[in-house]
């Protein structure tokens, strides 16, 4: 790498802090590991430190990255898409969005799978976060474009909507509540879809919310105000109350 080259510092930064939020369970950048990069590249890490939008912030043991889907985000412009999608994977795709609803006080549950239905149909879904009566259940699209087909949001919203609504009728819910330590016995569930880049807020055909991961943060702040425009299913309330007892 040419080190007198800023752009390329500037992507060598990056790529070594989105290593630090995916793969450091503290997100914790230690001061003994900038030592080792060039003094061209700890300007730019420097820069990048004393900008109030950018996710990063000093610690008492280095550095920390406290966002790390802001961080994908501001990495976004700099990466070829295809560089970045390899560098991501859909499992740490999917630690974005957990983190982003631990943030917001969700109860989070990550790959959950059930069997429900008259035909006993497996279905599972990729995130699932819980706060107060509403339990929001995601599909983590990890596209590999900036842009999808309005066809292929459609088709993954209704996907979602019929997981969602399997899901309402699944029999143990009860259980996973409970595990979660959740005494709500009336549950409302919300599907919506999160993708890397695109889009940044729509609502599909279906009334299933789909976000950038950008804005997944923002949709979970202000979940309560968007509510009443989406699509919802209420989970079913006595086999909650048996679950709960």
């Amino acid at each position: 790498m040419d080190l007198d080259d800023p752009a390329k510092a500037l992507k060598h930064v990056l790529s070594g802090l989105i290593d630090v939020a995916l793969r450091t369970p503290d997100q914790i950048l230690r001061r003994r590991n900038l030592t080792q990069w060039s003094e061209l590249e700890q300007q730019v890490f420097y820069a990048l430190l004393d900008d109030p939008s950018f996710p990063l912030k000093r610690h008492k043991e280095g550095f920390h990255v406290s966002d790390p889907a802001n961080l994908i985000c501001h990495a976004a412009s700099h990466f070829d898409l295809q560089q970045l999608s390899v560098k991501l994977t859909w499992q740490e795709f999917e630690k974005l969005v957990t983190n982003a609803l631990e943030q917001c006080e969700f109860k989070v549950v990550k790959n959950f799978h059930f069997t429900a239905g008259a035909r006993k149909k497996r279905w599972e879904v990729d995130v699932i976060g819980i706060r107060g009566p509403h339990l929001i259940a995601f599909d983590a699209k990890h596209w590999t474009r900036t842009t999808q087909a309005p066809s292929a949001l459609e088709k993954a919203a209704s996907n979602q909507k019929a997981r969602v609504a399997a899901l309402a009728g699944y029999s143990k819910l009860g259980d996973l509540l409970f595990q979660l330590g959740i005494t709500h016995t009336r549950l409302t569930l919300v599907p919506a879809i999160v993708t890397l880049f695109d889009p940044p807020f729509e609502l599909a055909q279906c009334g299933v919310p789909a976000m950038s991961i950008r804005n997944l943060s923002y949709f979970l702040q202000h979940f309560e105000v968007i509510f009443p425009k989406i699509w919802t299913i209420p989970a079913g309330t006595i086999s909650l109350q048996r679950r709960l007892i």
